[in-house]
């Protein structure tokens, strides 16, 4: 965050007044806690997305931006939300993405192989 610093000093004839601003730079990436995903399943076949639960040390989890793609095929990826069916077989991978105020992100990947 950014912070203002007053200072005064004053002597039997004169004061003055300096303020500075400090800058404190937040380099700690969250961190992202999901509950364990299927590593195998069949077309066809619908999961639910597992919750992400994100921590910070600045920012609260409602303060932090989250999202979670799957990736497929010819680098395909779709926004998920509640629940995912497979349509096609091969390996889809699932991204869970944790962005926090200062830029720091942390990803969270898990990889289900998809068979007929």
């Amino acid at each position: 965050g950014e912070f203002k610093v007053e200072f005064y000093a004053k002597d039997s004839r004169n004061q003055q007044r300096r303020v500075m601003t400090i800058r404190v730079i937040d380099r700690i990436a969250p961190t992202v806690t999901v509950s364990e995903m299927k590593a195998t399943a069949k077309v066809g076949e619908e999961i639910t997305i597992p919750t992400m639960v994100v921590t910070d040390n600045c920012d609260v989890q409602d303060d932090c931006i989250t999202y979670t793609y799957v990736s497929h095929g010819n680098f395909l990826k779709y926004m998920v939300y509640d629940t995912y069916k497979f349509e096609q077989a091969g390996e889809h991978v699932f991204t869970f993405t944790a962005w926090d105020k200062n830029s720091n992100c942390t990803t969270v990947k898990y990889t289900v192989m998809v068979t007929e």
